[in-house]
């Protein structure tokens, strides 16, 4: 299982962010709009087999307390790791 953040603008900036799990940047909205979201970030957790296998967290508080709840990392202590 792992977390997929959705979000928006510049590449520098989300990666300043240090997120562990991926971020999709989506500034064309199109990911949002099919899951019906209007505003980043937004994040869902994804099963083994690629599926979406929960609700959408959106907005910043609330995609940590996705986070917290679902206990995933968010967060890398590392954040001058490469990219993936």
């Amino acid at each position: 299982t792992r977390l997929l953040v959705i979000s928006g603008g510049a590449i520098g900036v989300n990666q300043e962010l240090g997120f562990a799990s991926p971020v999709v940047l989506d500034d064309d909205h199109a990911i949002g709009q099919a899951f019906g979201v209007t505003g980043t970030p937004a994040a869902v957790l994804i099963g083994s087999r690629g599926t979406v296998i929960s609700d959408v967290a959106r907005g910043g508080v609330a995609v940590r307390a996705y986070v917290d709840r679902c206990h995933v990392p968010e967060m890398t202590p590392f954040p001058d790791r490469p990219d993936p």
